[in-house]
Formats: C-alpha cells, sequence, structure tokens
C-alpha cells in the first residue's frame, strides 16, 4: 500500500528499518482509518553523507508524498534514539493522507484539527508498532505548551504567529475525543472522515459536534 523509494547510499541498517517499517505503518493505519483516498502513496529517504560528527534528519511532505532526508557520521551505524524519530515523522506525516487529504480543514482557523490529531495519531500507530515505544514525553510537551499558549484563542494562534499551538492543543483536544471515543482516537477520525466524503471539509463546529 506504500512506495518506498531508498537512496542507495543510505546506511544499509537504516535502509533495512524503514523498508520494513513503513508497510507496516500504513497498514495499521488502513485498519484503523479506512483507505486514505491516495493512490499510491510515497516515502522517499535520501543520504545527504556523512557530514558532521552527530546524526540529524529532515523532511517535509507534499500532497502523497513523504521526504526524508538524512546526514552526520553518526547514522552511519545503528541509533535507535534516530529510528525512533523517523519513526514518528513518517507516522505523524501519513496521518496527513486521512487527516489533510482524505478531509482538509475550511480554514486556517480549523488546523489544530489536523496537526494535532496526526501528532495523536501518530504517537498511537508508532505504540502499536513499538510497544516499548513511550508517548508520554511527548504529550506532557503538548500539554504544557498548550497551558503556555491557549491564554488566547486556539482559532487565532496563526494570526498571532503562535502556529505551535494547533500542535499543542490539537493534540489535548484529541487526548478528549478519544477518552469519550472509549480509548480509540481512530474511531472518531474514521467517523470524522465519513461524516465529511461530500465536501471533504472539517470546521471547528462539525468537530465538536462529534465529540
Amino acid at each position: 500500500g506504500v512506495a518506498t523509494v531508498l537512496d542507495g547510499d543510505l546506511p544499509k541498517w537504516m535502509a533495512d528499518d524503514l523498508a520494513s517499517y513503513t508497510p507496516r505503518l500504513i497498514q495499521v493505519l488502513t485498519a484503523g482509518l479506512g483507505p486514505s483516498g491516495v493512490a499510491e502513496p510515497t516515502i522517499l529517504a535520501a543520504w545527504e553523507g556523512p557530514n558532521g560528527e552527530g546524526a540529524s534528519m529532515n523532511g517535509g511532505t507534499l500532497k502523497g508524498l513523504i521526504l526524508m532526508r538524512f546526514e552526520g557520521k553518526a547514522a552511519l551505524r545503528q541509533l535507535p534514539a534516530l529510528a525512533d524519530l523517523a519513526h514518528w515523522f513518517i507516522a505523524h506525516e501519513a496521518s496527513h493522507f486521512w487527516l489533510g487529504q482524505s478531509v482538509r480543514y475550511a480554514t486556517p482557523r480549523d488546523s489544530w484539527i489536523m496537526e494535532g490529531g496526526a501528532d495523536l495519531l501518530g504517537m498511537r500507530t508508532v505504540q502499536r508498532l513499538n510497544p516499548a515505544y513511550d508517548a508520554r514525553p511527548k504529550l506532557n510537551e503538548a500539554l504544557r505548551d498548550c497551558a503556555a499558549l491557549a491564554d488566547e484563542p486556539v482559532a487565532t494562534a496563526i494570526d498571532r504567529n503562535e502556529v505551535r499551538a494547533n500542535y499543542a492543543c490539537g493534540a489535548v483536544f484529541a487526548l478528549v475525543a478519544e477518552k469519550a471515543s472509549g480509548g480509540d482516537f481512530s474511531a472518531f477520525v474514521r467517523g470524522l472522515i465519513e461524516a465529511n466524503r461530500v465536501d471533504r471539509e472539517m470546521t471547528t463546529d462539525e468537530w465538536l459536534a462529534a465529540l
């Protein structure tokens, strides 16, 4: 259900890990959310070389495509922290095949639905694939950041250049929806998608009505 395109120069341990992890990730998301509607989701991982002593990863997302770039001498050997970072990144961005492409936000004021939802979907998906993964540090970070940023409405966070509020508070709101859905956030998101297949747009009012 996914095309995984790996740079031939990528360190072997990383290439093997991504080749195994990515299809399983898409399978878990599809099982919980239904078909994404993306004809051929693609993950492309590139190697920028052993530049610097450490290891780093960056990337971005286009429609149906997740791009990742790795570099650094430390990445030449197996590095669990880098693998965890890559797994989380792919899970969050792949969640946008559903929250962002199957349904999109109606206006930027509703973007917390997509970003916070993708954060929690990403965490829960990584946990499914790796029971040892501890989501609490990310969840606690979201709680702290939301508490600091939500003294004004989340809907106007972009206007205030406080984009982090859409991720942090969106994840907190997603936790509430998960609790209300008996601990199954995928079920809540699946309902959102089904209810909005016609216009493929999601507003805050529609999200609250579903809650």
